[in-house]
């Protein structure tokens, strides 16, 4: 049974992935702040609806952001306190391949993340096999120039992620490309997404991450 934890953004999740049943459960929640004083509660209501317990847990993967700065650090300290305790692997992921995941195969993904001032954190994803992997390294930038930078990797999008949509128009102004959008309910983090992605990875690195190198993924200073 394996963990996903994501709280890098204003949607929180949790959710729990299982190789013989899929998906087992999954909440999300809506904050801007204080994510660590609903985090645990919910966790511990996940385990008592599915009638599981900590113990249960064979593996856990958390977003390291890139997001809010006190908020991507609440969740990989959950994350890393449990795997200690548990005694069982630990595996990061980049929040916006956790936002690629909710896209179908076909078109190349670019996954975005207010930053705010018409700023995003970005990241252009394909699928390869089971799961979405990164075309350019995961950047931050003003909405409006990414266009040029990912032109040459793609005549053809699709955008998802949690951004205001004005951005699109910002977008398109410097990118000759076709531009599709998320179905709305792919647009937010998703605790059962996150978690199958830490199946995933068990089966390409069953040992883990050390938990020391599990840190947040800021990509710009914080201010």
């Amino acid at each position: 049974m394996i963990l996903g934890i994501d709280t890098a953004t204003s949607t929180g999740v949790i959710g729990l992935y299982q190789k013989e049943k899929g998906i087992r459960g999954e909440l999300s929640f809506q904050i801007e702040r204080g994510h660590g004083r609903v985090l645990n509660p919910l966790l511990d209501q996940l385990f008592s609806h599915l009638d599981l317990k900590p113990g249960d847990l064979t593996g856990i993967v958390v977003g390291r952001g890139p997001g809010s700065f006190t908020g991507t650090r609440v969740g990989i300290t959950l994350a890393r306190a449990l795997a200690l305790a548990l005694d069982i692997p630990l595996w990061g992921i980049s929040t916006l391949e956790a936002l690629a995941l909710n896209c179908p195969q076909g078109d190349p993904i670019l996954s975005l993340i207010d930053a705010r001032n018409e700023r995003v954190y970005w990241g252009l994803y394909s699928w390869k096999g089971k799961r979405p992997v990164p075309l350019i390294r995961d950047g931050v930038d003003k909405i409006g120039c990414l266009g040029d930078k990912i032109q040459a990797y793609c005549a053809n999008l699709v955008v998802v992620g949690e951004y205001p949509e004005h951005y699109l128009e910002l977008l398109a102004s410097g990118y000759s490309g076709t531009i599709s959008r998320a179905q709305v309910f792919n647009n937010q983090l998703r605790g059962g997404s996150i978690a199958y992605a830490g199946y995933l990875y068990s089966q390409e690195k069953p040992e883990g991450e050390s938990p020391d190198r599990i840190v947040p993924f800021y990509l710009k200073k914080a201010t």
